[in-house]
């Protein structure tokens, strides 16, 4: 029994090893999601880059901020921070900023890059909800970004309720899209989750990651076939070995874990969800929000799923606009 076992882990040693080049590098991800073409729109924006001394739940590092700015030089109303989830990357919010109608036709927008995902570097030993959210709260600290509004979406909602608890001064408005929060019952897991949470070699799963299998697992999420560059993405965010190992991490550390504190919040909140989200069901997850926000403003989406602001990026950018305006 201990040779076939110590033979089953030579053979994952050698399965992992050779295979190896199947994970991007950070580079390329960066390279071929800046090449999509849903992306072009941001050709001509330069990511911005800065490094910080700082403090990301209990670990001191170098950390290496990243960023797009877009919208006018100059304005006079506060800024609008994006924050998206996981897997995901700052080209995320292309359409929804730079579309027809998109935000930054008129208010100045913020795409930061969350530390472990997609293409950004991966200086944390483990990845956790509270590491993002300092994270965002560093960044808006890094550049004095004051009584912002912002934007979140699935894991990047709580990354950004989080900040928000944490630096009231400077978040005066708060969007949460589809957002993960309270704690989930039994059952009411993605099967993919499950297997995240609960297999010991999740970590190795960007080893067997191909766009298919990605489609596969996003398909329940839309109403309609994925556009190619939308998937292409989504694949590519999730394509480096860390970014995966940061996805599995993240997935573990989901619990509801200080979701009672929203009731604190003092940023007004704006909630918006796919009447069809499978993910977080609105008949209870966005039930939750409203109970423990009761003053926030409430939109249901219908014919969308987990994704509303890709299936209906006008209409949610015409709401997040109408409900930043000071």
């Amino acid at each position: 029994m201990r040779i076939l076992l110590l033979s089953a882990l030579l053979l994952l040693l050698v399965l992992v090893v050779g295979v190896g080049c199947r994970s991007l590098s950070r580079s390329d991800v960066e390279t071929r999601v800046r090449l999509l073409k849903k992306n072009q729109p941001l050709s001509a924006h330069t990511l911005s880059e800065r490094r910080v001394d700082a403090v990301l739940a209990g670990q001191a590092l170098q950390l290496r901020l990243r960023w797009y700015r877009l919208g006018p030089e100059r304005s006079e109303q506060p800024p609008i921070v994006f924050v998206h989830g996981t897997p995901a990357v700052a080209e995320h919010w292309t359409e929804l900023t730079l579309g027809a109608g998109g935000l930054a036709t008129d208010r100045v927008v913020y795409l930061l890059e969350l530390i472990g995902h997609g293409y950004a570097p991966d200086e944390l030993a483990h990845t956790s909800f509270q590491a993002c959210a300092d994270h965002v709260r560093v960044f808006l600290e890094s550049l004095d970004l004051r009584n912002v509004t912002l934007v979140g979406h699935s894991y990047g909602g709580e990354f950004a309720w989080r900040c928000a608890l944490d630096a009231p001064e400077r978040v005066g408005r708060l969007v949460l899209i589809d957002s993960s929060g309270p704690p989930r019952r039994d059952g009411e897991w993605m099967s993919e989750e499950e297997k995240m949470r609960e297999w010991s070699i999740a970590r190795y799963g960007w080893i067997a990651s191909t766009p298919e299998r990605v489609e596969s697992a996003l398909a329940i999420h839309f109403p309609g076939p994925i556009p190619e560059d939308r998937l292409e993405e989504m694949y590519l965010a999730c394509a480096h070995r860390k970014a995966w190992e940061a996805m599995v991490e993240l997935c573990r550390d989901e619990n509801g874990e200080r979701f009672e504190e929203l009731a604190k919040l003092q940023a007004k909140a704006l909630l918006i969800w796919g009447a069809q989200d499978i993910a977080y069901k609105p008949e209870r997850f966005l039930k939750e929000f409203q109970r423990v926000l009761p003053q926030a403003q409430t939109m249901l989406i219908e014919g969308a799923g987990h994704y509303p602001h890709e299936v209906f990026p006008g209409k949610v950018a015409g709401a997040i606009r109408e409900f930043a305006r000071p």
